[in-house]
């Protein structure tokens, strides 16, 4: 357990060099918003946009690192291989135990953050959460196909939908 913690680690670390151009990026959408509510503030989208603006910035820098982090960083054409096969990230190291728990935590924001955004207050809707995980993590997977910068694994759409799962049951305790 050790060693999947240090590799876990390890691996957590490369996210936080995007921070910096992530809070930029978001700053710059929170501007956008403030100057949309101004000039027209009697329009119902920026007011629902402003009053979830610490939402979209929280939202734009997860995504940014999110992207950075499973598409971006990687050259194209640098991975090409599909696997549908279920379970077979996990392996027998500690460092594909960790690739999977680490699939878990990347999506468990999406889980909090979209529901907030979305204005979701009841239980029923977390179906919608875990079906735009689950979205969003195939077009990923897709995409990472499409231009060979990420192994296509059937175990990335299953575990990132789980952490947003999770992400989405932290959101409902919260708000209860």
């Amino acid at each position: 357990m050790k060693e999947i913690l240090e590799f876990m680690i390890s691996d957590c670390m490369h996210p936080l060099f995007y921070l910096p151009k992530a809070v930029i990026i978001a700053v710059f959408a929170a501007v956008m918003i403030r100057i949309g509510k101004s000039i027209w503030h009697k329009n119902r989208f920026f007011q629902w946009l402003f009053d979830r603006r610490w939402v979209c910035f929280f939202l734009c820098i997860y995504i940014y690192v999110l992207l950075n982090e499973a598409f971006f960083s990687r050259p194209p054409g640098s991975r090409n291989t599909v696997s549908l096969t279920l379970f077979q990230t996990w392996g027998k190291t500690a460092q594909s135990h960790a690739y999977v728990l680490e699939n878990v935590l990347m999506f468990i924001p999406f889980g909090i953050l979209i529901p907030m955004l979305a204005g979701w207050k009841r239980a029923k809707q977390g179906w919608l959460c875990i079906l735009s995980a689950f979205c969003a993590s195939t077009m990923l997977e897709f995409a990472q196909w499409i231009t060979m910068r990420g192994h296509c694994q059937l175990d990335d759409v299953v575990t990132n939908t789980i952490g947003a799962g999770i992400g989405w049951i932290l959101f409902s305790l919260i708000k209860l």
